[in-house]
């Protein structure tokens, strides 16, 4: 824990950072991915003084950290699965998952390898061998299309005291390019919109749109006319909820990113603005609609405002070019204009994306 105060606020930071340039991500260089709490206290508050009682009694004693009585020994519990566990032999390097268009898992093993190992995935097909792998240091590349992301392979080898199992966690090469969660990755433009126009928390909107599509058991007729025509596809109706949603998601885009990750998440996961507009090139109803509407949600993107989402740290210049490469991607999506195209429909969009792009 980090504690910072002055007259006026204090700053409680619960984490995994330690007290390194890397751990709290300062200065100039690559930084590490920590997992943190961090309170911003007013001076005078309840919660002020709950936080000074989060400390351990202390004294102003310097401590010798040279004495033999500092121990620093971990207390090990004898009853866990860690404590009886070999460890992974530090031969078996680095298993990286590299998603995108074509998927590939890539194994990296090094020198003094065990006489006899194999390498196994999550549902028990082995991956590598000793009797298939041939030399000392390498690599091994494996492609993964239509698979689950693997998360954890299991080794075993042969050591001096017997059969040897342990787990070799899987790296992600970009966490950006992994698939979306199950479920979200075939959301219709209409269950988009619905997500992206409601005011509930995320997880709230994703589980009504879950239930919706169950299976209805009961076969009622509906006799209300009104309630029988679904409006929700017309055109003045949906650009209508369009506005809402833009809105909603620039306020999102808006929000402070705490690194190039999480704002790539925004901008390209299943509730993205490239999301949104993929999924109106392949349902809008028109070419008309399809660049009037892209052309919107290029402006969204453009009129975020950089200072908010930089609010966490991020460098306003990155997050401008994130943005921008964003804008252009939707830009190539834009279909050919069509000869049914409404008059000045064209030079609307291209100004739209010069807007955006500046």
């Amino acid at each position: 824990m980090f504690h910072l105060s002055n007259d006026d606020w204090q700053l409680l930071l619960v984490g995994s950072s330690n007290c390194t340039r890397a751990g709290l991500g300062v200065g100039t260089g690559s930084a590490n991915l920590e997992a943190n709490l961090a309170y911003v206290i007013r001076a005078g508050d309840r919660a002020a003084r709950l936080a000074d009682h989060l400390w351990p009694e202390t004294s102003d004693l310097a401590i010798d950290l040279e004495s033999p009585s500092v121990k620093w020994d971990a207390i090990r519990d004898p009853d866990a699965d860690e404590a009886t566990r070999p460890p992974l032999p530090r031969c078996f390097e680095e298993a990286l998952f590299e998603a995108g268009a074509n998927p590939a898992l890539v194994v990296a093993l090094g020198e003094q390898l065990p006489a006899r190992w194999v390498v196994r995935s999550p549902d028990g097909e082995q991956i590598l061998s000793s009797t298939s792998w041939v030399g000392g240091a390498g690599e091994s590349r494996h492609q993964w299309a239509g698979r689950a992301v693997p998360f954890m392979l299991d080794v075993e080898w042969q050591s001096e005291s017997g059969t040897a199992i342990a787990e070799w966690p899987v790296n992600v090469a970009d966490p950006g390019e992994l698939p979306p969660p199950e479920g979200l990755g075939d959301l219709t433009l209409e269950e988009l919109i619905a997500v992206l126009s409601s005011t509930r928390p995320l997880h709230v909107s994703f589980t009504a749109i879950l239930r919706r599509r169950l299976p209805v058991r009961e076969n009622k007729i509906e006799l209300d006319p009104h309630r029988r025509v679904n409006t929700e596809t017309f055109l003045l109706r949906r650009t209508r909820r369009l506005a809402v949603a833009l809105e909603r998601m620039r306020e999102r885009l808006e929000r402070p990113a705490v690194g190039h990750e999480a704002l790539d998440w925004r901008l390209r996961g299943p509730i993205g603005p490239l999301a949104l507009a993929r999924a109106f090139i392949r349902e809008g109803t028109s070419t008309g609609e399809k660049r009037f509407c892209l052309a919107e949600i290029a402006l969204a993107v453009g009129r975020v405002r950089v200072a908010s989402t930089a609010a966490a740290g991020m460098k306003p210049a990155a997050i401008r070019g994130s943005l921008r490469q964003v804008t252009g991607e939707i830009e190539e999506l834009l279909p050919s204009s069509g000869s049914g195209t409404p008059d000045g429909m064209d030079e609307y969009v291209r100004s739209a994306f010069e807007e955006a792009s500046r």
